[in-house]
C-alpha cells in the first residue's frame, strides 16, 4: 500500500502493465513522459522528467492524501478501456452475433461458449472458453 509509485520508463512503447496495475490498485503514480505518451492517462498520474522535479513531486505526494475523488476519477476513465467485464461483454459480441452461421448451420464457437471460474478466483473474474466442434 505505497503512498506513491514511481514508475519510469526510457521506452515509450504502449501501455505498462505496471502503470495499469498501479493506478488500479495504488495511489499516487509518479511517472515521466514516455510512460504515459498517447495513453490518455496523463491526468491520472503526476508527470515529472527530471530527477530534480521527480524528487520535489515525492515530497510533496507523500504528504498528499489521496481521496475518494481521485479513486473515482481514475475508475471512470480507466473502466472506459480496461474494464475486464466490458471487456469480455465485447469479446462475446464479436463471437456471439448470431448463433447461426451465414449458411444457416449452428456456429460452433457460439454453441458451446461456457463460463468456467479459475480456482481461486473470485465470482466476479471468469473465464471464457469457446470450445470448437
Amino acid at each position: 500500500n505505497a503512498q506513491i509509485n514511481v514508475l519510469p520508463t526510457f521506452q515509450a512503447t504502449g501501455i505498462k502493465l505496471k502503470l495499469l496495475a498501479a493506478l488500479f490498485n495504488g495511489r499516487h503514480c509518479l511517472v515521466n513522459s514516455p510512460m504515459v505518451a498517447n495513453t490518455g492517462m496523463e491526468t491520472l498520474c503526476s508527470v515529472k522528467d527530471s530527477a530534480e522535479e521527480m524528487t520535489k513531486e515525492i515530497l510533496h505526494l507523500f504528504e498528499l492524501p489521496f481521496n475518494m475523488k481521485e479513486k473515482l476519477k481514475r475508475e471512470t476513465i480507466l473502466s472506459k478501456s480496461f474494464s475486464n467485464a466490458i471487456n469480455v461483454k465485447k469479446l462475446i459480441d464479436l463471437i456471439e452475433p448470431s448463433s447461426a452461421l451465414s449458411d444457416g448451420k449452428e456456429n460452433p464457437l457460439t454453441s458451446q461458449t461456457e463460463n468456467i471460474t479459475r480456482k481461486g478466483t473470485s465470482p466476479s473474474e471468469k473465464l471464457i472458453v469457446a470450445k470448437v466442434k
